[in-house]
């Protein structure tokens, strides 16, 4: 026979596991979420020198956009892409597109990213790649 705190103890448990199944399957998708949740860029601004002057192109005239630099380093041949296969080769393609013809600002997943990120760091020199990211990312200001 089961004395009354073992069956109370039962009950706990029982409602626990009811309570977990029921509730943890969202709580544990919630927290996912909001990991992968998308920043918006705005791919407009114009990077900025040290003293806080726009940079331009190599025309001296046209403005160095985030965009500009995200699609030349994503559309670039770049010496580490010997390997890459032609699906990843169209995912650049596709996300140089998606910042160009995009609404501003661009919700990028955090994989999207880091692709950016990358690649920009690989095409371009500190000069670029600083401003670049410090406007990717503001908190590296």
């Amino acid at each position: 026979m089961k004395t009354p705190s073992r069956i109370y103890s039962a009950f706990i448990l029982a409602a626990f596991a009811v309570a977990l199944a029921a509730f943890g399957p969202s709580l544990i998708q919630a927290q996912k979420t909001e990991k992968a949740a998308p920043k918006g860029i705005d791919f407009s601004q114009v990077l900025q020198t040290d003293e806080g002057k726009p940079m331009t192109d190599m025309d001296g005239k046209t403005p160095l956009t985030l965009q500009s630099v995200s699609t030349a380093a994503l559309l670039s041949s770049l010496p580490s892409d010997q390997g890459l296969s032609g699906q990843q080769k169209y995912d650049l393609f596709d996300l140089a597109h998606k910042i160009k013809a995009g609404p501003q600002p661009v919700k990028l997943s955090e994989t999207e990213l880091k692709t950016l990120r990358d690649r920009i760091g690989s095409a371009f020199g500190p000069a670029v790649v600083g401003p670049a990211w410090q406007l990717l990312d503001p908190a590296l200001k």
